[in-house]
């Protein structure tokens, strides 16, 4: 590998420039010396050649693999200087400088000298573009503003880069439209991030020309709003160009509605612009928004305009109109849709129209109308009755409200459960004012008018309701009805013929009901003389079925009579069987506990053939019983000893089926070993008991003492 070079400024093998060289001179008020410019004659020529040398890169501060501006300039060992991405990844490929194709390793430092150069190039081109855009031509003006741009954003968000963004954005804005890109959306939305109100009041002044109103539907809902709001700070909504930014920001808002902060937030921004802008288009908003959210703004009605009042009350009797309009305003339906024309919620309307009636200072007329709609919608409404009461009183006193004498009656009753004494001698009692009212409320009434002596209009007016229970066919109440106008005036005919009626009808079903039960009668009678023979022949039936029972059971007692003998022969013979089945096991049982009694046991091994054994093979007794306990015992007998024997010894061991402590002797020939107190947990002995003998004859075993674990049971011998 050759000689490496020096790795400061001379670090990509050729000179670095110093600074940015000028074709151009700029003068300080930004016009260009077109007579400075390579001594051109022409002034296009001049501007090609300014552009060419804003938008190249200068050949020092450039990748020999990207061809492009260098942004994280290191040296290689090869003395190059290359984009550090750019070489780690040839590198990685092969480990040849791009240069001079010699082998190279992977060792790389960073330029300090080529990075100041370049970021002095950027700041001095950024700079100069900056200067001379507006004195070019619109394509090439933005051409530079983004090579201008491409240096910038790397350094964001810095303060100083984003005022420069801002600065080449501004630039960009006053291209033709076609050439503005997306510029007037990133300035603002640059501007809203850096809470730059003052920008973009600037801004909104050149709405119109900027031609802002199409670009926000793409804009975000933050940006919209914040936009809103300096308009509205910076009195600049009054402009007509600028309805098109409310009503984007309402038709954001109006997504919102599903939450009562969103239905409040929109309440708040249509009443600010039904005052501010023109009243005739969000004063129909406002009244949308009222008809489609009443109950949940829970609207203060005193302070809202008249206007107002009115499109909420034509949106509320009108819903499917309401739901045209809101799509049109707030490109949403709020809600109002509906498959029929139906009042929403008709509490509400009642609401507004008793608003309404009550600001009607001199017309007692529309007041009154308004009040007998709001009555129509909701009959609960108690403020609403004693209005209407007042109001439908006071005509009666001008003798002008008979119109309404049926509903003033029914409102009364709902209220006090009676009338005012003073107004019976003022009411008309016509037929069609009466029928309007229930009858349960005609009842009511027509006593009230017979105790205060108008015996007569009472016994019309009960009649009155006993029709109406007719009518609903509701027949019982109907006739009482009747029975208490014929009380109140027996000179009533249509009382009187109805009681009548009543009592030729009731007349007639007596007679009716006493014709069908004696025919009940009859044939229950004829019924029961058929049931009776019937029980005749049954009993009859049952007396010949008990003869021929009795006649089989006595057989039956003959037959189980003679089993019986035959029965008992058995029992004897049986009883005899099990006698002697008795004595031979309660004899067996003796022989057994005697076992069980003995205290010693030996074991014949004369005829083991012990030359079969080896070390560690052992043989097992038969077992016994330790005397008197249920506890089993049997010797291991290892004739040539166990795997512990000493030599030429032979190993015995007591086992036991429980855990026990015992005294005993175990003795082989002429050789016994003696333990006392030992613990058996299953077995206990000697691995090295005696000498092999030349023959076995037997092993004898004989136990002093036994005591199980749990102390259930204890034998000692003494």
């Amino acid at each position: 590998m050759g000689k490496k070079k020096n790795l400061g400024a001379q670090g990509t093998g050729k000179q670095q420039p110093t600074s940015t060289p000028a074709s151009v001179a700029a003068i300080p008020d930004g016009k260009i010396d077109c007579a400075a410019c390579c001594h051109s004659k022409h002034k296009n020529d001049c501007l090609s050649s300014l552009v060419a040398r804003l938008t190249a890169v200068p050949e020092g501060l450039c990748c020999s693999i990207s061809l492009s501006i260098i942004e994280d300039p290191v040296v290689a060992e090869d003395g190059f200087t290359y984009e550090r991405k750019e070489i780690e990844h040839a590198l990685s490929i092969r480990q040849l400088s791009p240069t001079t194709n010699m082998a190279m390793g992977q060792h790389l430092l960073q330029n300090h000298n080529i990075k100041s150069l370049i970021v002095e190039y950027k700041e001095q081109t950024v700079a100069e573009i900056i200067r001379v855009v507006p004195h070019v031509p619109n394509s090439e003006a933005a051409k530079l503003l983004k090579r201008a741009e491409e240096f910038i954003r790397p350094r964001l968000p810095d303060s100083g880069a984003r005022a420069q963004i801002f600065q080449l954005l501004q630039l960009r804005m006053e291209l033709p439209a076609a050439l503005h890109g997306d510029a007037v959306k990133e300035f603002l939305r640059m501007a809203v991030d850096s809470k730059e109100d003052v920008l973009l009041a600037e801004l909104l002044r050149r709405f119109e020309s900027l031609n802002i109103a199409s670009m926000l539907g793409a804009l975000d809902e933050d940006v919209v709003r914040q936009l809103h709001t300096v308009a509205r700070v910076n009195s600049l909504l009054e402009n007509e160009g600028k309805d098109a930014l409310s009503q984007e920001l309402a038709h954001r808002l109006a997504k919102h509605t599903s939450d009562a902060d969103g239905i409040q937030e929109l309440w708040q921004l249509i009443m600010y612009l039904s005052d501010a802008t023109k009243p005739c288009v969000w004063t129909e908003g406002a009244g949308l928004v009222m008809a489609a959210f009443f109950s949940t703004l829970q609207v203060n009605l005193p302070v809202i305009t008249n206007d107002v009042l009115e499109h909420t009350l034509l949106y509320m009797e009108n819903p499917c109109m309401a739901a045209s309009k809101a799509r049109k305003l707030f490109n949403s339906s709020l809600g109002l849709e509906t498959d029929t024309n139906q009042i929403r919620h008709p509490p509400d309307l009642a609401k507004v129209l008793l608003e309404m009636a009550g600001r009607q200072e001199d017309g007692q007329s529309t007041r009154k109308q308004l009040l007998l709609r709001a009555r129509a919608v909701d009959v609960e409404n108690a403020t609403l009755r004693l209005q209407l009461i007042q109001i439908l009183s006071e005509g009666l006193d001008l003798d002008k409200g008979h119109d309404h004498e049926g509903l003033l009656l029914t409102m009364l009753f709902e209220e006090a459960n009676m009338l005012p004494e003073h107004l019976l001698p003022k009411l008309q009692l016509e037929l069609a004012q009466m029928v309007q009212i229930k009858p349960v409320l005609l009842l009511q009434f027509a006593e009230q008018l017979a105790c205060a002596t108008r015996s007569f209009d009472g016994a019309c007016i009960a009649v009155v309701a006993a029709r109406q229970y007719e009518a609903a066919n509701e027949k019982e109440f109907a006739q009482q009805a009747y029975v208490r106008a014929y009380g109140m005036d027996r000179s009533n005919k249509d009382a009187f013929f109805a009681v009548m009626d009543m009592c030729i009808a009731k007349c007639t079903q007596l007679e009716a009901r006493n014709s069908e039960l004696e025919q009940q009668l009859k044939l229950t009678t004829e019924g029961f003389a058929a049931t009776n023979t019937k029980l005749e022949a049954r009993n009859s039936e049952l007396e010949q079925q008990l003869k021929l029972i009795t006649e089989r059971f006595a057989a039956t007692n003959t037959k189980l009579e003679a089993s019986n003998s035959e029965l008992e022969q058995q029992l004897t013979s049986t009883t005899a069987r099990f006698e002697a089945q008795q004595v031979d096991l309660e004899q067996k049982i003796e022989a057994v506990a005697k076992q069980r009694n003995d205290r010693s046991a030996e074991w014949d091994v004369s005829s083991l053939d012990t030359s079969r054994f080896q070390k560690g093979m052992k043989v097992h007794s038969p077992q016994f019983w330790i005397c008197g306990s249920d506890v089993m015992a049997w010797l291991d007998f290892y004739p040539k000893g166990s795997s512990k024997a000493k030599d030429d010894c032979c190993s015995l061991y007591l086992c036991t089926s429980a855990k026990v402590t015992m005294d005993a002797d175990l003795t082989i020939g002429e050789r016994t070993h003696s333990f006392e107190g030992a613990v058996f947990d299953r077995s206990w002995g000697f691995p090295s008991f005696a000498r092999i003998p030349d023959k076995y004859d037997s092993i004898r075993v004989s136990i002093k003492k036994t005591t199980l674990q749990d102390g259930a049971f204890k034998f000692e011998l003494h």
